[in-house]
């Protein structure tokens, strides 16, 4: 008798595995814990639930986990509503510059032609008043040459600045008394 029962369990054991195996294999076949499992992902990259939404909302949730790395442009783009499909991956390459204009910004010199790359030199080594110069005007073939003719421009500026300041905070100039009555009297 007992043996029976030890037989009954062992089966009804066996149909439970069985059933749970099932159970998770067809979840998975619907992508249900694949899902849930690409959202932690995401997560875990810091990105937020409604950067995951739209994400899968676009299909992209497997390039961006397979990227796995945060991209803050990217998920400036898409909070702010600037994003552009044709720029997915230059966001993904874009280093995050804090300015309220960078996203319309590096769309506009995407738009002019410049690649991720050049994005980045000219953020990093031009001030915002000559970003808005670059991205008002033409495309420009090369751009490191002008990079780096602005930055020697912006550091003789700076220079000239430095020794101007220099001499004249060290200047002394002395008025005569009788410099002085003239203006007076010439006002008067």
């Amino acid at each position: 008798m007992k043996k029976k029962k030890r037989n009954k369990f062992k089966k009804i054991l066996i149909v439970v595995i069985l059933l749970i195996i099932v159970i998770i294999l067809s979840l998975l076949n619907f992508g249900v814990l694949d899902d849930k499992i690409n959202k932690y992902k995401l997560g875990k990259l810091n990105y937020s639930k409604e950067t995951i939404d739209f994400f899968d909302k676009k299909d992209l949730t497997i390039p961006i986990i397979k990227y796995n790395k945060y991209s803050k442009t990217l998920e400036v783009a898409i909070s702010s509503n600037n994003y552009i499909d044709r720029y997915f991956n230059n966001y993904l390459n874009i280093i995050y510059v804090d300015d309220e204009d960078f996203i319309v910004n590096i769309n506009k010199l995407m738009d002019m032609g410049y690649s991720f790359s050049d994005v980045n030199k000219i953020y990093e080594k031009l001030e915002k008043k000559y970003i808005q110069v670059v991205t008002s005007s033409e495309y420009i073939g090369d751009i490191q040459k002008y990079l780096d003719t602005q930055k020697a421009d912006i550091d003789r500026t700076n220079s000239e600045k430095a020794i101007f300041e220099k001499v004249t905070s060290e200047a002394k100039v002395d008025i005569q008394q009788s410099m002085i009555d003239r203006e007076a009297d010439q006002l008067v």
